[in-house]
């Protein structure tokens, strides 16, 4: 399979489980298989500026999650591939990368406090969740928010938050060169992912 940016996604963040609402005070990653292809983890490596961590062999489906997280604990739920050994979240913020196996940067987040957009939900207990997967280029945490979801999160499930929407921000092409008699190159107000485009 040919892997792009963006066919996974960094969906959720639990950095900061305590003091816990309903899940169990474990730190976690959720990842999303945001293609139509299946990928299996072994080789990838997520990363923070302190520390790298290789996943292991795990197939991951079409639309499928899997919540990464320090395999001791138990989170209790199903698609969790817990890990010998894992990053420690900032939870004032952190810069998380996956990257390929070639060293393909699939995706990378830098949350923030403000993300969450909840000043007592920032304290703890309740995770980060991406809203859109179709709107994911932005870096200023306008497509997150803390979860919606009484327990604090949704690990391994669609995010409380989930909305598929147009993005408003979008002003379409600012200009077109011919590079031949078959190809186009398109200059665009904003990054696209390949499942965006209609060919």
């Amino acid at each position: 399979n040919c892997l792009y940016p963006y066919d996974l996604l960094l969906t959720e963040i639990m950095a900061d489980p305590s003091p816990t609402v309903g899940l169990p005070d474990v730190e976690y990653l959720e990842l999303y298989n945001n293609s139509k292809k299946v990928f299996n983890l072994k080789g990838f490596i997520l990363a923070t500026p302190r520390k790298e961590i290789a996943l292991p062999d795990y197939v991951l489906l079409p639309g499928q999650y899997v919540v990464l997280y320090k395999g001791a604990q138990n989170l209790f739920i199903n698609n969790n591939l817990g890990l010998d050994d894992f990053l420690t979240l900032t939870n004032s913020g952190d810069d998380v990368a996956l990257v390929a196996p070639d060293g393909t940067i699939i995706h990378t987040v830098s949350y923030t406090l403000d993300w969450y957009k909840n000043s007592s939900k920032s304290d703890g207990g309740w995770s980060l969740e991406m809203v859109n997967p179709q709107n994911i280029c932005n870096v200023d945490g306008t497509n997150w928010q803390a979860s919606e979801n009484g327990n604090g999160g949704t690990p391994g499930n669609r995010n409380a938050v989930w909305s598929i929407t147009a993005d408003q921000n979008f002003d379409g092409a600012l200009r077109a060169l011919v590079l031949d008699e078959t190809k186009v190159r398109l200059f665009l107000t904003k990054l696209l992912i390949r499942s965006q485009l209609l060919i």
